[in-house]
């Protein structure tokens, strides 16, 4: 079965926030499923460089009606207050509080089930 990967950003962020939340995103990615990366390739003069993602990983971009639809679909969900949060204890004891908001998600599973679910979103710009 041929798998993919989706990362969405709320698209009323800032850049830098859409990228916080991406960059966030792709490092659960390779927490959750190491498998996907590739294994390691020399470079030109023979220095080995580690290996990259073996799958396309768009960054697309929603409303907030959309992320909260889909959240329920996610593999990870980074909200308002894991962005927010200084130290992962904070993070965590106010996550316990709260849900948040979703600022950006990760969709991994089966390719034809994360197309239906993300295909008519654009890509974040």
């Amino acid at each position: 079965m041929k798998e993919k990967c989706v990362l969405v950003v709320r698209n009323d962020l800032d850049k830098g926030l859409q990228m916080n939340a991406a960059v966030i995103l792709g490092i659960c990615a390779g927490a959750l499923r190491p498998d996907l990366n590739g294994p390691a390739a020399a470079d030109e003069s023979g220095r080995l460089l580690h290996g990259i993602v073996t799958i396309p990983v768009p960054v697309l971009a929603a409303g907030r009606e959309a992320m909260e639809s889909l959240r329920r679909e996610t593999s990870f969900v980074f909200t308002d207050i894991a962005q927010g949060s200084r130290t992962y204890e904070e993070y965590r004891r106010k996550q316990g509080q709260a849900d948040g908001q979703a600022l950006g998600l990760l969709l991994l599973g089966p390719e034809k089930r994360i197309r239906k679910l993300t295909g008519h979103l654009p890509l974040a710009k």
